[in-house]
This record gives C-alpha cells, sequence and structure tokens, in this order.
C-alpha cells in the first residue's frame, strides 16, 4: 500500500496527502512550487495548506516579501493524529452508548403511545417459501375455527409436503376448518380432482371468480400467494370480523358440497 493511500485511509483527500507527502520530501515550499510539482491548483493548495497547519500537520516557514513557505511537521504527528481520532470516537461511542441506555428506558413509554391508537390494525409481511409456511403455520395456533375462502390446489402443488402436514396437524389439533370455493366447468362435469383436506367445502355458481387465497382466524386475515410466495397477515377485529360475516351469509346460501 503506497503512502498516499495510507493517508487516505486516514481520512487524508488525495489532493491534501499528495500536497503533505510533496513537503515532506522536498523541504520548505512555497504554494507555487507545491502547485507544480502536485498539479493541484494554486487556490486549492492554499486552502490545503491553511488545514494542513490548522491540524498541526505542516507550519510557515519563511515569509520574505510576499513568497511565503511551508514545511512539514514531522511523520510524528500522524501518530498524534490517529490518537485524537481515536479518543473522539472512544467520546462519541460513549455519548451513543449513554443515548441508547436512554432510547431502551423511553420504549415501554413509545410503546404506550402506539397502544393508545384503539383498534389500529397490525400488519406483518411474510416472503418466499419460508416465510409462507411460518404464516400458514400461525394458524394452527387458533383456538378459533378457520374460514378459507380459495381453493386448495394451488397450496398442494407447490408445497404438498406442507399441505398434507397442516392437514393432518389440523385433524391432530381437532380443529374445525370450512371452505368456499368457485364452482368451474370441470367440477360440474366431476373431472377436477379436488384437494379438500377432509374439509367442509361449498362452492359458489358458475361465473363468481375468487381469485387468491384468504385464511380467517380469530382477528387475523392472512392473504396468501403460494406460486410467488409469500402471505400477510392483518390483525383488526373489526376487518376479520366482516370477513367471517360475509363467510357465514355464504355459507348459509350455498348448497352443501358432498
Amino acid at each position: 500500500m503506497s503512502f498516499s493511500q495510507t493517508l487516505q485511509k486516514m481520512g487524508f483527500s488525495d489532493k491534501k496527502s499528495l500536497i503533505y507527502l510533496a513537503l515532506l520530501q522536498n523541504g520548505e515550499m512555497s504554494a507555487s512550487e507545491i502547485a507544480k510539482e502536485t498539479k493541484v491548483q494554486r487556490t486549492t493548495v492554499y486552502d490545503i495548506l491553511d488545514d494542513l497547519v490548522k491540524n498541526g500537520f505542516a507550519a510557515i516557514g519563511s515569509a520574505e516579501g510576499k513568497r511565503k513557505t511551508f514545511v512539514a511537521e514531522g511523520p510524528e504527528k500522524l501518530i498524534d493524529f490517529i490518537g485524537d481520532k481515536a479518543e473522539e470516537v472512544a467520546r462519541q461511542k460513549k455519548i451513543l452508548d449513554e443515548k441508547q441506555e436512554e432510547l431502551k428506558e423511553l420504549i415501554p413509554q413509545l410503546r404506550g403511545l402506539s397502544d393508545e391508537v384503539v383498534g389500529k390494525p397490525s400488519v406483518h409481511f411474510y416472503d418466499g417459501a419460508k416465510g409462507l409456511v411460518e404464516a400458514l403455520n400461525l394458524c394452527l395456533t387458533s383456538k378459533q375455527p378457520l374460514m378459507i375462502y380459495g381453493s386448495l390446489e394451488p397450496w398442494n402443488r407447490w408445497m404438498p409436503d406442507h399441505f398434507q402436514w397442516f392437514s393432518e396437524e389440523a385433524t391432530k389439533r381437532h380443529m374445525e376448518i370450512r371452505r368456499i370455493d368457485q364452482k368451474t366447468i370441470n367440477k360440474l362435469r366431476g373431472e377436477d380432482v379436488e384437494i379438500d383436506g377432509g374439509w367442509p367445502i361449498r362452492l359458489l355458481p358458475v361465473g363468481f371468480t375468487l381469485p387468491g387465497f384468504v385464511l380467517v382466524y380469530g382477528d387475523n386475515v392472512l392473504k396468501a400467494s403460494f406460486q410467488r410466495p409469500m402471505a400477510t397477515i392483518i390483525q383488526d377485529k373489526e376487518l376479520a370480523g366482516s370477513q367471517k360475516t360475509i363467510f357465514e351469509l355464504f355459507w348459509q346460501f350455498l348448497r352443501e358440497t358432498s
């Protein structure tokens, strides 16, 4: 690694490192000489020299007439600079640690402010196959019935092992699961291989579709896509309640499917 690269790692700009190294190598120099040596504009050289002098890396040499010269301080100054930086970092870290502790104490109060919003919905997004499985498995913790709008066929097609496991687990837990699906021409002809998990199902008339897959349980509404895959769970008592009411209305007026 070059000296210039080392200085840049310490926070020197490319031009600042060039000027400082020129002073170290050539001794006392004027701004015009430095500009010629480094190919840096003279106005920029003056600005950088002022900064080097201010931070103790350079000093003013002689000032004969209008010609002012500059000399580099010893490289030991770099060690002092790093030491000062380390102390500053340690000081800033201490301040940040103190602020972090203050925030930890405030979190319960901030949560309380959030909880004051009555009926505020909670939305959780689950991405990928792993996330979708996690979202669906949460339904198994429900002590209330599960209501499904949509076909189970995509679930069985894209995640057959999980669908089989879920069905068996729901049976073990004696969960009540009902489903409303759309009626297709193939279903009418008996040509569909229906994947029903052994759960009661009622079908909408031909022409009424149910895009996607929605599962309602407790105060939660789960919307899933098996092809992507992904899921969103909205926890909201009012929304879940309206979905349950619609489900029950359909359930009462649709014909039972054996």
